[in-house]
């Protein structure tokens, strides 16, 4: 007689679910990245208030943060998936890790510029 286990918890189940779900993160905070630096540049041509501009640096940071974490582990997961699956694109890859690159540059500008003004 066999007993069933209801809870039993499958690694490889967990690490793909990741996997996807970080590459859902990574986008969706890369858009939102890309869509407050566009408000903080317009923002500098249209003279916003001091503190709307660092509200905007602070919810760059917030977005680059959550972009630069899971881009960081989704690049791990598409390499050792490509290692051990073979299932995945090199375009992927790369365009994961160009989105995760620029999230992190814009994350270090946006620190920068936190600091820059804070002084």
């Amino acid at each position: 007689m066999s007993v069933v286990q209801p809870w039993r918890f499958d690694v490889r189940g967990m690490a793909v679910a990741l996997g996807e779900l970080s590459g859902r993160i990574l986008w969706y905070s890369f858009l939102h990245l890309v869509l407050l630096s566009v408000l903080y540049l317009l923002g500098n041509v249209q003279g916003f208030l001091d503190q709307t501009q660092l509200l905007l640096l602070r919810l760059m940071e917030v977005a680059g943060i959550a972009a630069g974490g899971s881009g960081v582990y989704r690049v791990g997961y598409c390499l050792i998936r490509a290692f051990t699956a073979g299932t995945m694109g090199m375009l992927q890859l790369a365009a994961t890790a160009l989105a995760t690159a620029l999230a992190i540059a814009l994350l270090l500008a946006s620190i920068f510029l936190l600091i820059w003004f804070q002084l």
